[in-house]
């Protein structure tokens, strides 16, 4: 016997730069449609777990909370947030930069349980007597 299960989840809280605020409130909608958090910084954005302005490249070095970002800026500053999560300590942080950031936001999870070694017992593969 073999089982496999797969399960997809939300990557967790995804920070959405925009640039502009239409750009990021398109980010938070796909992220949120992924089913994670988000939290946007751009131009002159506002509401709830929204914060108007440009994110300085420097500040990715040390936020905390985030599981990825997504820029759809062009050039040096999105080379600068590059660089900035490259040399972030701990985890890797994606900076997602395509549109269709959809599969990025998720992460997938594989079980597989193979018994067949043990002749289908599970048991003989847990150690039982």
């Amino acid at each position: 016997g073999e089982s496999n299960r797969l399960s997809r989840h939300g990557r967790g809280v995804v920070l959405c730069l925009g640039p502009t605020r239409d750009a990021a409130v398109e980010q938070a909608r796909l992220a949120e449609a992924a089913g994670c958090a988000v939290l946007m910084v751009a131009g002159d954005i506002s509401g709830k777990d929204a914060f108007p302005g440009v994110l300085p490249p420097e500040a990715l070095r040390t936020l905390t909370g985030i599981n990825a970002v997504v820029s759809w800026h062009a050039g040096e500053r999105q080379q600068a947030y590059r660089q900035a999560l490259a040399n972030r300590p701990g985890p890797l942080i994606p900076l997602i930069t395509g549109m269709d950031i959809t599969a990025r936001c998720r992460i997938e999870r594989h079980v597989c349980i193979d018994t067949t070694a043990a002749g289908g017992n599970a048991s003989l593969l847990a150690g039982a007597s």
